[in-house]
């Protein structure tokens, strides 16, 4: 990790077309601008990591609801699905099989 010390006004550059500026300091609290082309996607880290863990557990969730209603149908219980694969039980679920065309029928008589 590079560490380096700026005061407020002074910027860092990380290659040609993204720069960091100091523009401030509070107390413990340090303000930043970011400048950086468009496509660049610039995120702050605890948001990012939230989101992953909302994510994480909508999944379990989700499978959770599911594992219900197959109960409720007598159908087996996700528990354990994927265990001796070593993935998720989300991981382990069947793909969709891709849907298939209707034969095509061909007109009697037709030129």
């Amino acid at each position: 990790m590079l560490v380096l010390s700026r005061r407020p006004g002074q910027s860092i550059l990380i290659g040609k077309d993204i720069e960091i500026v100091v523009l401030g300091s509070d107390g413990v609290q340090v303000r930043v601008g970011i400048r950086a082309p468009r496509e660049v996607t610039v995120l702050r880290r605890e948001l990012l990591k939230q989101v992953e863990e909302e994510n994480k557990r909508a999944i379990v969730t989700n499978l959770g609801s599911l594992g219900a209603a197959l109960g409720q149908i007598g159908a087996p219980s996700l528990d354990g699905l994927g265990q001796n694969l070593g993935v998720s039980p989300a991981e382990a679920l069947p793909a969709k099989p891709p849907p298939t065309e209707a034969p095509r029928r061909r007109r009697v008589g037709a030129a």
